[in-house]
């Protein structure tokens, strides 16, 4: 029989369930209050904007932020508490804070504040014009870079989510005209992504010094858990690779699909999504068929499996 190999992913915002009614999951809402009366000590929280987050209506950068955060810190705390300790933590793009938190590396409270200021500063510093994301469905990395390139478009290719998926940040009208073209040059489908500021971009290194200094206010520990690097996909197993990955992660850029051939490299056979959300499923699904997945709504199949 196969050695069953897990790792749990943590999802960034954007990609949650609409109407997660926390079914096997009885200690949700428990756990929900409480976390939301600890980050409320701490950030300025408009319940409203949190809960249209948490089923996917996006109204800032801030509160999709803490609602993916939050959710994914109660999610891996219930499998934690259920005995299930996969052997990585794969986090995707931002779902780097969750990752740290379910590792011990850093504290839930240092982590909130942490992604909380460097947002609040960027939101701050690029305020000349408006900055986007988008994805770009159909054409893979080279394509979509070569059109970028001729066009000498002041946007970047900043995650290859998988082979015919790229996400492109920079400025907002220049992803528009990039959309157009891209669906003139054969792309299926192209689409806004609910964000405001271009995430792992160049743009984001202007708050480079400001992430530095934050960095030198929280407390990292070595991880109980190796994590695997979505920028670089290497295995992070001390405190100052922790401490690189936290100072480039907004600003550099990552890349999924190398990832989930290094989860395939090391033998990663199942794969716990930590967040309100199938959707790093589903792309870890197309990519190999052989994984085992299991998100939230599949959970009693995962509890089941264990009993």
């Amino acid at each position: 029989m196969k050695k069953e190999i897990a790792a749990f992913i943590f999802p960034a915002f954007g990609k949650p369930y609409t109407g997660f009614k926390n079914k096997g999951l009885d200690e949700y809402q428990e756990r929900l209050r409480d976390y939301l009366s600890t980050a409320s000590q701490l950030v300025s929280i408009n319940n409203i904007k949190f809960e249209r987050a948490c089923n996917g209506i996006i109204e800032d950068d801030l509160h999709a932020h803490y609602s993916c955060y939050i959710n994914s810190c109660i999610i891996s705390d219930i499998l934690k508490d259920r005995n299930i300790h996969p052997q990585y933590a794969v986090p995707f793009s931002m779902g780097l804070y969750a990752a740290l938190y379910y590792t011990s590396s850093v504290s839930f409270e240092n982590l909130l504040l942490f992604m909380h200021n460097q947002l609040a500063s960027a939101l701050n510093t690029l305020n000349d014009v408006q900055y986007g994301m988008v994805s770009i469905v159909g054409l893979p990395f080279h394509e979509v870079e070569e059109l970028i390139r001729n066009k000498e478009m002041e946007v970047e290719v900043v995650d290859a989510v998988n082979e015919l998926v790229q996400v492109v940040a920079g400025k907002r009208v220049e992803l528009e005209k990039l959309m157009l073209i891209a669906k003139e040059n054969g792309s299926s489908h192209a689409r806004m992504l609910p964000v405001s500021l271009p995430y792992h971009s160049s743009y984001m290194k202007k708050i480079k010094t400001i992430v530095e200094d934050l960095l030198l206010q929280i407390e990292i520990l070595t991880p109980e858990y190796p994590i695997i690097s979505n920028s670089n996909q290497k295995v992070l197993t001390t405190k100052q690779e922790i401490r690189n990955e936290l100072a480039n992660n907004i600003s550099g850029t990552v890349h999924w699909l190398n990832t989930m051939n290094k989860m395939h490299e090391l033998g990663i056979n199942v794969l716990i999504e930590c967040g309100l959300s199938n959707a790093l499923c589903k792309l870890v699904k197309l990519f190999n068929s052989d994984f085992q997945v299991y998100h939230p709504r599949k959970f009693s199949k995962l509890f089941r499996s264990i009993a």
